[in-house]
């Protein structure tokens, strides 16, 4: 089978394109066949080894110190929900929240389409300084300041950021995400789509920061 391998960490040109010996399942293990996956802004901190400063020290325990220690990345890492804003607006609004969302011009008729009640240009505005309080704060790409998101929370509010150690994943959740989806109360936002020898553009595409949703891989 075909398999995207990488052997060391760098630019999107250390990954390779190579054929693998389909693996044999272990027991309590199932073997998926999957169509399309994604690249994401992880997956490419992962391969390029950009890892927070927090961070270093335990990413490399579980990745490897000098190169990858399992060169198909991903296998250790899993849970994250592809994109993080998209998917987090329409959940919201699915819970009975009222939504704002802080992101460029560019993205503004995207997440009103996903459901968002007000959008704040942070270019323009800085929505912890505009004088309102929210229940929740979620950091979709970790670049906020706990110290300043907290002044903008209401007494027991709380603050989630992107930047963290790994969350606990459920069975319930994640039947709950089918059903969501099975149901269109949660649709996948596609950006552009790459096949899978073209990994490394998509790579560089995601890197640039400008991708709107996923960045789709398809396997045929």
């Amino acid at each position: 089978m075909k398999a995207i391998i990488c052997t060391q960490y760098g630019p999107p040109n250390v990954l390779q394109l190579q054929n693998i010996e389909k693996p044999t399942p272990k027991k309590n293990e199932v073997l998926v066949k999957i169509h399309a996956t994604s690249v994401s802004t992880g997956d490419c901190r992962i391969r390029g080894f950009n890892s927070p400063l927090l961070f270093w020290i335990p990413m490399r325990i579980i990745l490897g110190f000098r190169k990858p220690r399992n060169p198909i990345l991903g296998v250790e890492l899993s849970g994250e929900i592809e994109e993080i804003g998209t998917a987090a607006v329409q959940l919201a609004k699915y819970f009975g929240a009222t939504v704002t969302a802080v992101c460029s011009n560019s993205n503004f008729e995207l997440v009103q389409s996903l459901g968002a009640d007000k959008v704040i240009d942070y270019t323009k505005e800085d929505f912890t300084k505009l004088g309102e309080r929210y229940n929740i704060i979620f950091d979709a790409v970790g670049k906020h300041k706990k110290s300043l998101c907290e002044k903008a929370l209401t007494p027991n509010g709380k603050y989630v950021s992107v930047n963290g150690m790994m969350a606990k994943v459920s069975k319930e959740d994640m039947i709950l995400l089918k059903k969501l989806t099975e149901a269109e109360h949660l649709k996948p936002v596609i950006d552009r789509t790459y096949r899978l020898e073209e990994i490394a553009e998509a790579h560089i595409y995601v890197e640039k920061g400008h991708k709107k949703g996923n960045v789709s891989i398809t396997l045929k």
